[in-house]
């Protein structure tokens, strides 16, 4: 099972709908969902094991989105981001210039 809610959430009425993965890797996923979402659009998706659990929590990018034959839609997404682990930024010194790193 997956779960999945626009990002940033903008309305407290929007909650998170439900779909299911059709095929995953390390870049990204294809789902099947009930409603279409515009191109460009970013998602927070969890993926949930049979123990309820999160086993994924990824921010990702709508790339295409495609009707089905039974009215339901096929969303491809490419992952942009971990969710659960925000990115740290350290200034390290490199030959007497400061840099930022992540």
């Amino acid at each position: 099972m997956v779960e999945l809610s626009p990002f940033p959430r903008v309305s407290r009425n929007r909650g998170r709908s439900v779909g299911f993965t059709r095929d995953e890797s390390a870049t990204g996923m294809c789902l099947g969902v009930d409603c279409a979402e515009k191109r460009g659009a970013l998602l927070r998706v969890t993926v949930r094991g049979a123990n309820g659990r999160p086993t994924l929590d990824r921010l990702a990018r709508v790339v295409w989105s495609r009707p089905r034959s039974d009215g339901r839609h096929w969303l491809g997404l490419e992952f942009v981001a971990d969710s659960r682990k925000p990115k740290t930024v350290r200034r390290t010194k490199s030959r007497g210039r400061s840099r930022v790193r992540a």
